[in-house]
């Protein structure tokens, strides 16, 4: 109910707008009202310089690194990904990010006995540090319950790393499963587990993966987004202009 509720309302602030504009194409699907323009300019402050142009390495008979970045928050589903990696031999995560679910998060992973092979990072500020950080993982899982279109997505394919989430909100708009990411069922440990052992086992899948990252992280560039928006504006003035 309250879910609805919140769709009405929002479609009504947007009934009074003349632009509504939506950061993923599933945002633009679920409130977009018809007859109103709409855009899809995301949020993105990814600059073009913190690209890089090689992938993370990985010797050989080294752990799969996993990372995760973001608040841990019960709606990121995290116990989903420790539940998968209990399930995998040969992969090692550290969560960085903070937020009220650590301790019961930090008790799971005990229960499981993941003890020797997760980390708790704690939060990292946006910037260098944190890119460098991306840096020395392989691949980034989000395996949240419900997200709009999350942004450290792109942040963690500018270093090269194979981003690997849920099908949920905006998710599957930036990832294309099998082309620059991989896609699971929300919730479904077995299946994360079964996707994370792909990328372990084959070299080739995750350079390809990885490299197509890279490749959509440049599509997603603050100034790529700004370009789209400036276009998208004038394009509407000069539909004005015309009428």
């Amino acid at each position: 109910m309250l879910r609805r509720i919140g769709q009405l309302a929002t479609r009504a602030v947007h009934r009074a707008s003349q632009i509504n504009v939506f950061v993923s194409p599933d945002l633009k699907r679920r409130y977009s009202v018809p007859g109103h323009t709409s855009w899809v300019v995301n949020e993105s402050r990814l600059p073009a310089d913190a690209i890089v142009s090689t992938l993370p390495q990985r010797q050989p008979g080294e752990p799969l690194r996993l990372a995760y970045l973001g608040r841990l928050a019960a709606e990121k589903d995290i116990p989903t990904l420790l539940r998968a990696c209990a399930l995998l031999d040969g992969v090692t995560l550290r969560l960085i990010g903070a937020g009220p679910q650590r301790e019961p998060l930090e008790q799971l992973v005990q229960e499981l006995g993941l003890q020797n092979r997760v980390t708790f990072h704690g939060a990292v500020a946006w910037g260098p540090d944190l890119f460098a950080l991306l840096r020395q993982h392989h691949v980034l899982v989000l395996p949240s319950l419900t997200e709009g279109l999350p942004l450290v997505l792109s942040e963690g394919m500018s270093q090269g790393l194979v981003a690997v989430g849920s099908r949920v909100g905006g998710i599957p708009d930036l990832i294309e499963d099998g082309r620059n990411g991989l896609l699971f069922t929300p919730g479904r440990a077995p299946e994360l587990a079964a996707q994370l052992s792909r990328l372990r086992d084959d070299p080739a899948l995750l350079s390809r993966l990885g490299m197509a990252s890279l490749e959509t992280a440049r599509a997603n560039t603050l100034d790529k987004q700004q370009l789209n928006m400036f276009a998208a504006l004038a394009r509407y003035r000069a539909a004005l202009t015309r009428q």
